[in-house]
């Protein structure tokens, strides 16, 4: 997987400008391999993400499918208490 994109809130006090890195594989229909990281500049704070640095900063996130066996894989991020189906699917 490689692409990028810029991801920003309807007001634009908020922007990701990233570049997206990974691997995707699939057996039989189902995914069995999903390693992302997604690196670019941030701008901005949100209710989940206080005390942000002023201007653009670097930021990168990683990302790998759950195989379920760890007790956090069953942990819903912040976000999403009690709007988990809403936060998953549109």
């Amino acid at each position: 997987i490689r692409g990028a994109l810029k991801l920003e809130n309807a007001d634009q006090s908020r922007q990701f400008d990233v570049h997206l890195f990974g691997k995707l594989e699939w057996k039989a229909g189902k995914i069995t391999k999903f390693d992302l990281v997604a690196r670019g500049l941030h701008e901005g704070e949100g209710r989940w993400t206080r005390g942000a640095p002023k201007g653009k900063f670097p930021l990168a996130i990683a990302f790998q499918l759950a195989d379920g066996k760890d007790p956090a894989d069953s942990v819903a991020p912040q976000g999403t208490k009690g709007w988990l189906r809403g936060y998953i699917e549109p």
